[in-house]
């Protein structure tokens, strides 16, 4: 999967159209299998604690190698970062295993792809009503406005995927049992 989106995203330019900017979303479409690889690759990996913090530091020295020598090529940047983040993802596992039986962890985990989806218009959403109530000339409308921006936009987005995954799975149930019943 990950091959392919890399071919997509190496080829998506030479298209002879660009319906509603189908090209300019292409260039994205490796980062959702990216996500996807480092999901795979972090349910099955079997590091030690002292093994996950030894990667973490491996992958900060590569990222500061790659901000001090290579910074001029956008790629790059972007993928020592995400193996960064990945790192640091996995020593945070491996020291609080805790976290991964956690509902709220699995209801995050579960909604990851509609934050993601979600959260570019919920925040013009957020600009917009900050633009126009003037909430950045009080320091409490500051403190909203930062509030709305992260967790809100996160939060909000949770529900919109619960609400959806509840939709899919209530609308699929009805069309089945509307199939099933006999004519």
């Amino acid at each position: 999967m990950f091959l392919l989106s890399l071919l997509v995203q190496l080829y998506h330019r030479y298209l002879p159209f660009d319906f509603l900017r189908f090209q300019q979303g292409m260039d994205y479409i490796v980062w959702f299998s990216v996500g996807y690889v480092f999901h795979k690759i972090r349910n099955n990996i079997s590091l030690c604690r002292f093994g996950s913090i030894t990667l973490m530091y491996l992958m900060t020295v590569a990222m500061l190698v790659e901000t001090r020598y290579l910074s001029a090529n956008g790629a790059t940047r972007i993928l020592v970062r995400s193996a960064w983040i990945f790192s640091v993802s996995v020593c945070i596992l491996k020291l609080v295993p805790s976290l991964t039986g956690n509902n709220g962890y699995k209801v995050f985990l579960r909604n990851c792809f509609y934050i993601y989806i979600f959260h570019d218009p919920l925040e013009y959403v957020v600009l917009r009503i900050a633009f126009q109530h003037s909430w950045l000339t009080s320091s409490f409308g500051c403190y909203a406005y930062l509030f709305c921006r992260t967790a809100g936009v996160v939060l909000v987005s949770i529900v919109f995927g619960e609400a959806i995954i509840w939709a899919k799975r209530n609308l699929t149930c009805l069309v089945q049992d509307r199939m099933a019943a006999p004519q």
